[in-house]
């Protein structure tokens, strides 16, 4: 049988400090990083729940295969701008006619808020949802609609 003492004690147990007010700063230190990587695991996954909605919404909208589809991860909102670009870039230019590079920028615009909502009811099922969180997309969403109208702006 193992001696309890034998196993490795918890980050937050090794802590060390010479008072007691050493000792909780260090804590609330390691609850503060810990509490600062789970909001950042949320982030990424709320983003690739909208990417991945907004992805299936242009597949089904365009009629694309996966292969015309941007491909690369979605972790941090710079890179989720930048998929949502690309996914816009490649739209617009499969499409060649004049008609249609004037309706491209309001279909994309409505894709994107159907998927904004899609991926946050999402989160409240899956109870990640904080108005934090929200309000990035949102932001995001406004950049990104920006953007899609003034097509030559985008990078």
């Amino acid at each position: 049988m193992a001696n309890p003492q034998d196993e490795p004690k918890p980050k937050y147990m090794a802590l060390e400090g010479k008072t007691q007010f050493e000792m909780a700063q260090a804590i609330d230190n390691a609850f503060i990083e810990a509490e600062r990587i789970v909001d950042n695991q949320d982030e990424q996954v709320a983003l690739q729940w909208w990417y991945g909605q907004l992805e299936q919404q242009v597949q089904e909208e365009f009629e694309l295969s996966n292969s015309q589809l941007p491909s690369g991860d979605v972790n941090t909102q710079d890179q989720f701008l930048a998929m949502c670009e690309q996914l816009f870039n490649r739209i617009y230019h499969l499409e060649n006619s004049l008609h249609s590079h004037q309706v491209i920028p309001i279909t994309f615009k409505v894709l994107l808020e159907r998927s904004l909502l899609d991926a946050i009811d999402m989160m409240h099922a899956k109870n990640i949802w904080r108005f934090d969180l929200q309000r990035m997309m949102q932001t995001l969403q406004g950049r990104l609609i920006h953007e899609c109208q003034f097509p030559g702006a985008a990078p």
